[in-house]
């Protein structure tokens, strides 16, 4: 338990119950607490259940953030699982190392997160999305989003260093493939397949989210429709 003991479960209730109506808005922070309770907790309702249960040492807790969905007609939804990117070097595409980030992440969050190839934070990039071995398209809008970028499941993003001389080993910053002088402008759909990988939870993050909180059973147990009534 926290220092002090829990607190009442009738104003815990009362605190948690008023919380979980909030509204999602784009850029919230909502946490994973367990796949048959409640999925996704506010980060005010999570800060609220740490200080008065703890949590375990050296356990993580899984923040998501709220992002849009939707072509036409956008709602928000927390993002419970993330989108994953291969990362390489222009000079070494063999060497890949993925990562998974939001799809609120920007552009320069990535190329920061891509410097782990020993770049030196001094030395000036560029970002390309790689479709095949010889068709790319240059990321150059550091503040616009994964989403805002169209980028999806498995997505290759290539860093390039620029030369001593002030050139850039790949030439100007435009989309490299014959006759693709066009590509940026096209729509980008990622197969469905990719989405509904997209969609499926990551039972194994959620799993582990159930020991999060060491001791929280008996208000796991409380019946939220009731004040002061256990299941």
């Amino acid at each position: 338990m926290a220092e002090g003991g829990a607190v009442d479960l009738d104003i815990q209730w009362s605190d948690i119950a008023t919380l979980l109506k909030t509204s999602l808005r784009k850029g919230d922070t909502w946490y994973l607490v367990d796949s048959h309770w409640f999925k996704q907790w506010k980060k005010y309702g999570w800060n609220k259940l740490v200080s008065w249960y703890t949590l375990m040492e050296g356990q993580e807790p899984i923040a998501r953030k709220v992002v849009e969905q939707g072509m036409f007609v956008k709602h928000c939804k927390v993002e419970v699982c993330l989108t994953e990117l291969k990362l390489c070097e222009n000079g070494n595409m063999n060497n890949v190392v993925t990562r998974r980030f939001s799809k609120a992440d920007t552009i320069d969050t990535i190329e920061k997160e891509i410097k782990i190839f020993n770049i030196p934070d001094e030395k000036e990039t560029r970002l390309w999305n790689k479709y095949m071995s010889n068709m790319f398209e240059p990321l150059n809008k550091p503040d616009s989003t994964i989403q805002d970028a169209g980028l999806y499941q498995g997505q290759v993003l290539v860093i390039e260093q620029k030369n001593e001389d002030g050139t850039w080993p790949r030439g100007p910053s435009t989309p490299k493939s014959p006759g693709a002088s066009n590509f940026s402008t096209l729509p980008k759909i990622s197969p469905s397949s990719l989405s509904n990988n997209y969609n499926n939870i990551n039972n194994r993050n959620v799993k582990n989210s159930n020991y999060c909180l060491p001791s929280y059973t008996a208000y796991k147990n409380y019946d939220y429709s009731e004040p002061g009534r256990k299941n």
